[in-house]
């Protein structure tokens, strides 16, 4: 089984992918993603297990708190980019590492510093923007491959 299939198989589950955008927006200890999604802390636990197991999450750390021990804090340990793509023509599955650009960091701090945080979130907002104008037309593109892979499949026979 590749790294691929584990993440996959580790996604599969709705909860997981709660816990994952729970920790995404900053909740990242058990009690917390519980909470927020709805389930035991006991199950986010099991499922924070699998997620561990095949690298997605991680420990980063423990908070101290005033009502009891220090809670483990988990946050995201990959980056990558996953695309399936599945017609009666098509069969494309797609896992590509995203690096992370310390230049980038620093242009966007430098955008907050200088500009404030309205400036970052409108850059945020432009770049969701056109992340979904690339999404429409790359599933535009697919729409024609899998026409054009139809008719030569239907012209072979």
């Amino acid at each position: 089984m590749t790294p691929v299939d584990d993440v996959l198989r580790a996604l599969y589950n709705p909860m997981r992918r709660e816990i994952l955008r729970a920790i995404v927006e900053g909740r990242a200890y058990p009690l917390g993603i519980s909470r927020d999604i709805g389930g035991t802390q006991q199950a986010v636990l099991k499922h924070l297990c699998v997620l561990e197991k095949v690298g997605v999450v991680r420990r980063v750390g423990r908070e101290r708190t005033s009502s009891g021990p220090p809670r483990v804090i988990y946050g995201i340990s990959t980056r990558i980019t996953l695309t399936i793509d599945l017609t009666e023509n098509i069969m494309n599955v797609r896992a590509e590492e995203i690096e992370a650009d310390e230049d980038l960091v620093m242009e966007y701090r430098h955008l907050a510093e200088s500009g404030g945080m309205e400036a970052l979130e409108e850059a945020i907002e432009e770049l969701r923007r056109e992340l979904a104008r690339l999404e429409e037309r790359r599933a535009s593109l697919i729409k024609s491959l899998d026409a054009a892979m139809r008719v030569k499949r239907e012209l072979a026979h």
